[in-house]
């Protein structure tokens, strides 16, 4: 089971933290688990490439993943609220349609 929680404060992602493996396929292949990883790395690089933004993450494990936004500046409000849209929509149809695969918790 993967499990991911969102902290979302004013429409914007303020950090997520990710563990575990879907089970499904043969280690190292599922699906799930790839698609899960594949949306959180690419809002990290996204978020790590974008001025006016101030952040931290690390993947200190297999099946571990984090990344904490420290600082927005108001001229990329808009743009992380719609990194934080396509994240929260890819992840909520992941978990919708896998349950025993993955897990997510949004926060405040």
């Amino acid at each position: 089971m993967i499990s991911v929680t969102l902290r979302v404060r004013q429409s914007m992602l303020t950090s997520f933290q990710a563990e575990g493996h879907a089970v499904k396929g043969p280690e190292g292949s599922s699906i799930v688990c790839s698609a899960v990883t594949s949306l959180l790395r690419t809002a990290a690089r996204c978020v790590g490439s974008k001025p006016g933004i101030s952040w931290s993450g690390e993947a200190a494990a297999p099946g571990e993943m984090s990344c904490r936004i420290e600082y927005c500046s108001a001229d990329a409000e808009e743009w992380l609220m719609g990194v934080t849209d396509m994240l929260l929509r890819g992840l909520s149809d992941l978990a919708e349609e896998n349950p025993d695969e993955v897990r997510l918790i949004i926060t405040k």
